[in-house]
Order: structure tokens, then C-alpha cells, then sequence
């Protein structure tokens, strides 16, 4: 079975999708450099921002997207699973899946699809922020992710790395976004600073399924 997935491309304020009040100033507590080389035909670097209330990613003179992200899985753990993810972002100023669903895979195939989603380097943009309410996703693609490239794809413990498709994809995406010139970030927030995407991403969990997964794109790219 394939994860579904919804759409959804906000018209309204960024801001206005964040609880009130938002922070009174987007400064970053830390930012972690990391991903360089991250497979021998990727070199690329990403920068994870931690959450505090008073923290998002600082504004610059980047063109910047930020795209929210999250994924669910209804009866997560249980004999029939159904694993739905989606994307949210504000645009004003084919092959088969066999993977067993989980919350994991959801969460990490949600930025995929966002990131392949449009061309986002192509229509002016120099940095995308991935928000997600996952620390599986936002220290496995900053942190985890160098190490197992590096390990043959084997954790610490000299176990195969979990939805390692799913990573390898996310490499390469954010390998050819590195190689236009735009740069990916990750920004970790509580869940409730992401009810969009996590809203649309159970709602995908009701959706019909597809006997295959086709790659939708926002835009020509």
C-alpha cells in the first residue's frame, strides 16, 4: 500500500497559520551544520534550528519557503496501518511502495514529496525551511544521516537503518537543491505550531489508496 497524501497551498498570512500570539523575535538558539558529503555523489550542508518559543529561523536576505510538514499513521503498530502524510506552505509575499506504514515513514515521506513538490530553486527561492513536529526527521537529517552514509547504511548498533529509502531520497533532494543554489533547513516545533500539516495528514489517512504512488508536481519544473 502506498501513503496518501493532501495538498494543501495556504493563500493567507504564514503568520497567521501560527498560534497567536508568535514569537516576538525570530532569533536562532542553535544551529548545527552538518551533511556535508553526505553520499559519495552528494555534497550538501544543512542546518537544524531548536524551538524555544521565542526562536524560529532568522530572517535574512534570502528568498526564503517554509513549508510545514507532517505525517500519521492510524493504528500505528497495529495489524492494518494506514499512513498518510502532507505539506503546507504559503506561496504569496512512479514506482510501487511495499513498506509496511508507520508514523516515521509518514513524517519522513511528507518532506520528500514537499521538497520534490516544485521547483522551488527555480522559482527564485534560496533557502526552503522544512518545519516538522518530528525529531526523527529534523536529527535524522541533520545529524543521523551523515553517520549512516558513512557506515554502509548500518546504525551504531550494526542494524540496517530504518526506511533507508526514504533517507537516500531525501539525500538526493537535498543534493540537487544544494546544487542550484538553494538551501534546506530544518526547524523542530511542538506539534501544536503545525496543526495544518498534521490536520491534512490524517485526513490523507481516509483517502483512497493507489495501486502505485505517482510523484505530483505544484509546478513545471
Amino acid at each position: 500500500m502506498l501513503l496518501n497524501v493532501l495538498f494543501v497551498s495556504c493563500l493567507v498570512s504564514l503568520v497567521a497559520a501560527i498560534p497567536q500570539p508568535a514569537p516576538e523575535v525570530f532569533t536562532v538558539t542553535r544551529k548545527v551544520k552538518v551533511l556535508t558529503d553526505v553520499a559519495p555523489f552528494i555534497v550538501t550542508s544543512t542546518t537544524v534550528f531548536t524551538f524555544t518559543p521565542s526562536s524560529a529561523p532568522a530572517v535574512s536576505r534570502l528568498e526564503t519557503m517554509m513549508i510545514y510538514t507532517d505525517g500519521a499513521c492510524a493504528s500505528n503498530g497495529l495489524a492494518s496501518p494506514r499512513g498518510g502524510f502532507a505539506f503546507v506552505f504559503n506561496i504569496t509575499p512512479g514506482g510501487k511502495e511495499l513498506h509496511v506504514h508507520t508514523s516515521n515513514r509518514a513524517e519522513l515521506r511528507a518532506v520528500v514529496a514537499a521538497l520534490a513538490f516544485r521547483a522551488w530553486s527555480g522559482e527564485g527561492w534560496r533557502r526552503v525551511v522544512v518545519v516538522t513536529d518530528s525529531e526523527y526527521v529534523g536529527k535524522g537529517a541533520t545529524t543521523w544521516m551523515r553517520t549512516w552514509s558513512r557506515n554502509g547504511w548500518r546504525t551504531s548498533a550494526d542494524r540496517p537503518v530504518a526506511n533507508r529509502d526514504l533517507w537516500e531520497a531525501l539525500s538526493v533532494c537535498l543534493g540537487d537543491l544544494a546544487g542550484q543554489g538553494c538551501e534546506v533547513s530544518f526547524w523542530m516545533v511542538p506539534r501544536h505550531w503545525n496543526t495544518l500539516a498534521d490536520a491534512a495528514a490524517k485526513a490523507a489517512t481516509e483517502m483512497e489508496n493507489d495501486k502505485y504512488f505517482t510523484t505530483i508536481y505544484g509546478a513545471m519544473i
